[in-house]
């Protein structure tokens, strides 16, 4: 535990110190403000994730299907003529 406590105490020195530093470059009065408009600020939705729009089925069946143009082999027959 007193290494918890050390840990604790250096962490408060730490934010003392950026504090005032803070209060000396006259920044301090900014964050506040800044963080308090962020806050108030209504966030917009995040990006919202649309579901894929499928055509109709009807829609489907009138169009023929796409096929490819590459030359096909020719039908391979066994029988021996």
């Amino acid at each position: 535990m007193a290494k918890t406590n050390t840990y604790e105490e250096a962490r408060k020195k730490r934010l003392e110190e950026n504090s005032q530093r803070l209060q000396e470059l006259g920044i301090e009065k900014i964050s506040k403000t800044l963080s308090q408009l962020s806050k108030s600020v209504k966030k917009s939705p995040q990006a919202q994730r649309h579901l894929p729009k499928f055509k109709s089925e009807s829609v489907i069946s009138i169009v023929e299907p796409r096929r490819s143009s590459r030359a096909r082999n020719s039908v391979v027959s066994y029988r021996d003529d």
